[in-house]
């Protein structure tokens, strides 16, 4: 099968914009998408226009993660393909090394540039023959505050820090495991102790006295929660949490204590932040021991899938999500991303050994095509998540 063009897509801006018109973007923008053209070494333009509109080709705000976009966030004679989208993802204090301690931030639709990324998804700036901007967009800078009412925050600029070819951009003391971070922790001329009762951000304008929060752990205005404290840990953001939040939600946040540098992977990927999406499923006419779903992650290859993922069958009709299915903890992603489970053994034979797991009949594999199947997170009190699906699902209608 051929997967979608932007396969990122179905996470970060794969929504419509807001309202009954799907090319709706009222106090918003619309714009193109560099990585939507044509495949070429030497061309970053396209080369012909287009008389159908294509809205996977396009990233508009209002979206999923946006309700507007103000002046600050246009550039005019700069085509940056997607805005970035950056956020905090993890912050650490390992037990046994307080030299160790980071902080990691992550964009789902950036990789390989230099923020602001004007040169679209994949691109380096300097390949880029439009990132020569005549109007500058308001910078972006990383706030760190101390807790309980104090004033005093530091702030490192991003403008220009390099987002990796992972999408990760992490800061920790300069020599610190083992090169591994990509900036030093510092504000150039100084140090900065990162506290496991910090708050940070990331911040839009001009910090300290215009500026908008983008995305935050913590708070810098309301008293402090001991429930935020990281002390010999860290703080992780859930895989479900993908959105950058002006304000704090301890329930998009998993803090883990007691852990130490060996369990710890900066700039790694981990499951609170990797994608896994259904890409096919088949119950063919002549063989109904050779159906099968095929899942895929363009993340994390090679991987086994965490704790309290599940593929469950939605009954038509039904406003129910289940939580007994296919327990997919432990199951190895495929090295290319792909993951096939299978409801028979014959099908492994009938699909010359491309099947990973046998799942076997009368699971959510085994599915005749009147159901709808997902992929659900099951919490620890809010019961299962929708973390994708096929088909329908009445509450969303």
């Amino acid at each position: 099968m051929q997967l979608p063009l932007l396969l990122f897509q179905l996470q970060s801006i794969g929504n419509a914009a807001c309202g009954d018109i799907e090319s709706n973007f009222s106090n918003g923008r619309a714009v193109r998408e560099l990585s939507a053209l044509k495949p070429s070494r030497e061309r970053k333009l396209p080369s012909e226009p287009s008389n159908t509109w294509i809205r996977e080709h396009w990233s508009l705000v209002p979206d999923e993660c946006n309700e507007s976009a103000k002046v600050r966030d246009m550039d005019p004679r700069v085509w940056t393909g997607s805005p970035v989208v950056l956020y905090v993802r993890e912050l650490a204090d390992p037990s046994d090394g307080k030299g160790n301690r980071f902080i990691e931030l992550y964009s789902p639709n950036k990789r390989n540039c230099k923020i602001p990324c004007h040169g679209g998804r994949e691109g380096n700036d300097d390949d880029n023959p439009t990132a020569a901007p005549s109007f500058q967009p308001s910078t972006y800078q990383l706030v760190i505050g101390e807790k309980r009412g104090k004033k005093k925050k530091t702030s490192i600029s991003l403008a220009g820090k390099r987002i990796d070819e992972n999408g990760y951009l992490v800061f920790c003391k300069e020599g610190a495991w083992d090169g591994r971070c990509g900036e030093a922790l510092s504000t150039g001329t100084k140090e900065i102790k990162l506290k496991p009762t910090d708050s940070v951000a990331i911040v839009i304008g001009n910090y300290p006295s215009n500026y908008d929060i983008v995305d935050i752990y913590g708070s810098f205005d309301k008293s402090y929660d001991d429930s935020q404290n990281f002390k010999d840990g860290r703080a992780v953001r859930k895989a479900t949490a993908t959105c950058p939040m002006p304000e704090f939600n301890q329930d998009d946040w998993v803090v883990q204590a007691n852990m130490t540098t060996d369990e710890m992977n900066p700039g790694g990927s981990e499951w609170w932040d990797c994608h896994l999406i259904i890409t096919e499923l088949a119950s063919p006419v002549n063989d109904t021991d050779a159906r099968y779903v095929e899942l895929f992650s363009d993340n994390c290859p090679g991987k086994p899938i965490g704790d309290n993922f599940k593929l469950v069958v939605i009954v038509a009709g039904s406003d129910i999500i289940p939580e007994e299915g296919i327990d997919l903890k432990d199951l190895k992603i495929g090295r290319d991303g792909f993951l096939v489970l299978c409801s028979t053994p014959e099908a492994n034979v009938t699909y010359v050994g491309n099947c990973d797991y046998i799942v076997g009949k009368d699971t959510a594999v085994d599915n005749d095509g009147y159901n709808s199947i997902a992929i659900v997170l099951i919490g620890e009190s809010d019961g299962p998540i929708i973390y994708d699906i096929y088909g329908e699902h009445l509450s969303r209608f």
